[in-house]
């Protein structure tokens, strides 16, 4: 009976030892599934960062294709522009040059009229005598 009572104490040891172990492995495990699940979430914040990084890429090329677009149109404004300030500048003096012409022909019109205004009074002089 001692023999078997030393078996069953070496089993009752033997089965401690292992359910120890059962709950070492267990506890493991929870913490693989713990850490497989956070390596999972992991793994879908990364898809989300690359989908918005790709979409953040798009999103500056159209950006940059916009910017480019109106950068062309500034420059074809400013080309514009210098021509229109050009075409300006050469109506400005072929208005300066009119304004001459006509401060002269007022000038001429004026002599005229006092001449005329002469003539008469020389007519109407000689119509009295």
């Amino acid at each position: 009976t001692q023999g078997l009572r030393m078996q069953i104490n070496q089993l009752q040891n033997t089965n401690e030892g292992l359910q120890h172990e059962l709950k070492a492995v267990q506890g493991s495990a929870k913490v693989d599934e713990k850490e497989r699940r956070f390596v999972q979430q992991l793994e879908a914040q990364i898809c989300a960062l690359q989908d918005d990084k790709l979409r953040l890429r798009v999103d500056n090329d159209e950006q940059q294709s916009l910017l480019d677009e109106l950068e062309r149109v500034h420059d074809a404004d400013t080309a514009r522009i210098a021509a229109l300030e050009g075409q300006l500048q050469s109506h400005d003096a072929k208005l300066a040059s009119l304004y001459k012409e006509i401060a002269g022909l007022e000038s001429a019109l004026e002599q005229a009229t006092g001449l005329v205004r002469q003539k008469e009074a020389q007519l109407e002089q000689l119509h009295r005598v």
